[in-house]
């Protein structure tokens, strides 16, 4: 089984590596989201051959790129586009799920697809005087708290 100790060394090495790596050859990357990410892809390969990975390691790291992509898609999207912020997460939690070897339900798939297609019909109606100011609340949910 590979402890926790030992991804906690990796993270931090592959950390200080991408530091390292961005000062050496200017790379726009985020050493802890790299570090993280490289992680959780070994981790998720080992855990797929067999090796003794836990799954619930491998999920909280996986949350926490889910996160931080999120938050890179809001740093660099219009403002606009935070009404997707709902569907993105709860997209990327179903495929972090189907990577662990969990089976998506139809009920499921079903309620993402009616949550993108609400998000889509918010979007579209935005500037609509009843939408815009659900949007407004909807896209400042995690500002004004």
């Amino acid at each position: 089984m590979i402890s926790l100790a030992s991804v906690l060394i990796i993270i931090a090495v592959l950390f200080l590596l991408f530091l390292l790596l961005r000062a050496v050859f200017s790379l726009k990357v985020c050493a802890i989201c790299a570090a993280v990410s490289g992680s959780w892809i070994v981790l998720l390969l080992l855990f797929y051959f067999g090796f003794g990975v836990d799954a619930v390691l491998i999920a909280i790291l996986l949350g926490g790129s889910i996160v931080g992509l999120m938050y890179l898609l809001e740093g660099t999207l219009a403002k606009q586009y935070g009404i997707f912020r709902l569907p993105y997460f709860l997209s990327a939690l179903v495929i972090a799920y189907m990577l662990l070897g969990g089976a998506i339900e139809i009920a499921a798939v079903f309620a993402l697809a009616t949550i993108w297609l609400l998000a889509i019909i918010v979007f579209w109606g935005r500037k609509k005087k009843g939408f815009k100011d659900l949007v407004k609340k909807i896209i400042e949910c995690c500002r004004e708290w």
